[in-house]
């Protein structure tokens, strides 16, 4: 059995709460799950996209070329999950 830690500063230690330990497959170790209580300094929002870049054409070729390059870039490679 090893032992793990957790690494942090002082403050974020204050914020620190429910930790967990858990099966970590393919691993000697277990996985550590620690919950912060983070200050939300600003009211959440919803993002929103300003429709009026749609009517821009060089927006529209811009966004369509990232678009294609990240769908390019990602053949062949499952998704990441976060």
């Amino acid at each position: 059995m090893c032992i793990d830690h957790v690494l942090t500063s002082p403050e974020a230690l204050a914020m620190a709460s429910k930790p967990i330990t858990s099966y970590a497959p393919f691993s000697d170790h277990r996985a550590i799950t620690v919950s912060l209580q983070l200050e939300n300094k600003k009211p959440e929002t919803a993002w929103k996209l300003n429709n009026s870049l749609l009517k821009e054409e060089e927006f529209r070729n811009q966004m369509s070329a990232v678009i294609k390059r990240v769908q390019e870039e990602g053949r062949g490679e499952p998704p990441c999950i976060v």
